[in-house]
C-alpha cells in the first residue's frame, strides 16, 4: 500500500489509496480480528507512548475495525 503520511499537530494521519489492498478485517472471523488487533496494539505500543497508543487504538475502533485491510 502506498499511503502518504501527513502530520496534523500531535497526530499523524494517512492519505489512503483509492483501492485498499489486502484482506479486509470485515471478512475475518472473530479470532482473526482479535489477532489483528493484537498485532496493531503491539506495533503501536512499541513505537509510541502508552497514552498515544491508547488514543490510536480508540481511533481505530471508532472508525471501525472492519475498515482495516491486512496485507
Amino acid at each position: 500500500m502506498n499511503s502518504k503520511r501527513v502530520e496534523f499537530g500531535t497526530k499523524a494521519q494517512y492519505a489512503m489509496p483509492a483501492k485498499p489492498e489486502g484482506l479486509p478485517a470485515a471478512k475475518m472471523n472473530a479470532k482473526q480480528v482479535d489477532q489483528l488487533m493484537s498485532i496493531i496494539q503491539e506495533y503501536t505500543a512499541g513505537r509510541t507512548s502508552a497514552e498515544y497508543a491508547a488514543v490510536t487504538i480508540a481511533d481505530i475502533k471508532k472508525a471501525g475495525v472492519g475498515n482495516i485491510y491486512f496485507a
